[in-house]
């Protein structure tokens, strides 16, 4: 599998990071900077590398794309690559490096290339994260299959308790209407988590109720939202000694004993809302 690189050498960094991760997997790069050999006709070697390629890897940013916004024009050269791999019908695969869409490309031929091209975003991830979602891609993955690798980075990134970063990466993407309500769990849970569960206002901690109250009651989800209610039951309301507005720790257990177990990555992200010596994943086993 032979890939081209085309991007602004404003954005070089990445472009060559991004070319290290692939070669790590065993698949050939072909990047102006590396592969072009003293003395050389630019544009021919260029062009042979499109040629050659298998999939052609677009770095999209403001600098390649240009932004009509900020005034920028953006990169003729890489225009010019992505309508020379369009025609000969290579596989293209944009890699969004900030948030510049086809919408605010100052580039119209560029932008119109790329309509109904699958993105992938990489301004809140790793290089080797990236090859992971090319490789499905490329594998014959489906949208749901990267929305999947998407999701289990998240997951991983909130129970070693990096929320801000999971939260670019869930704002960059989109996910189908069966994930939406998982996704507005971790958004749920990542909005609180910049404080103490006991110091949220009032509203917020009756707001939270209220969200997971109105989340499908499917299995998978359940005991997810449940085990959210319950510390909220214990570390504000009763620590606050406020009226509960779920229906009790007691009775939360109790529904949630009829359910599949809490998942010990889903344990792991709430630990960083509670206390450091909370006892809250014992009491809830049943």
């Amino acid at each position: 599998m032979k890939f081209f690189i085309s991007y602004s050498r404003k954005d070089q960094a990445f472009a060559q990071e991004l070319k290290t991760a692939l070669e790590a997997v065993q698949y050939s790069v072909w990047l102006d900077l590396k592969s072009i050999a003293p003395g050389q006709y630019y544009l021919n070697e260029i062009s042979a590398g499109i040629k050659d390629c298998d999939v052609f890897l677009l770095l999209t940013s403001k600098h390649s794309m240009g932004n009509k916004i900020e005034q920028i024009s953006g990169s003729k050269e890489v225009e010019r690559e992505l309508e020379f791999a369009k025609q000969r019908g290579k596989t293209i695969i944009p890699i969004k490096l900030d948030e510049t869409w086809t919408e605010t490309a100052a580039l119209p031929g560029l932008a119109m290339n790329l309509v109904t091209s699958q993105w992938l975003d990489a301004s809140a991830s790793d290089c080797n994260f990236v090859v992971k979602q090319v490789q499905q891609i490329i594998e014959g993955g489906s949208f749901n299959d990267i929305q999947v690798s998407v999701i289990h980075e998240v997951d991983k990134l909130m129970a070693e308790g990096h929320f801000e970063k999971a939260q670019q990466i869930l704002a960059a993407n989109n996910f189908d209407h069966a994930r939406i309500p998982y996704i507005e769990l971790l958004s749920l849970l990542i909005s609180i988590g910049h404080e103490p569960v006991r110091k949220l206002s009032k509203n917020t901690a009756d707001a939270a109720v209220r969200t997971l109250e109105q989340l499908p009651k499917n299995e998978d989800l359940m005991p997810v939202i449940l085990y959210f209610l319950g510390i909220l039951s214990v570390y504000y309301y009763k620590q606050n000694a406020m009226r509960d507005a779920t229906e009790g720790f007691e009775q939360l257990k109790a529904h949630a004993s009829s359910l599949g177990r809490v998942k010990p990555k889903h344990i792991k992200m709430f630990n960083h809302i509670l206390p450091p010596d909370n006892r809250f994943s014992i009491d809830w086993k049943y």
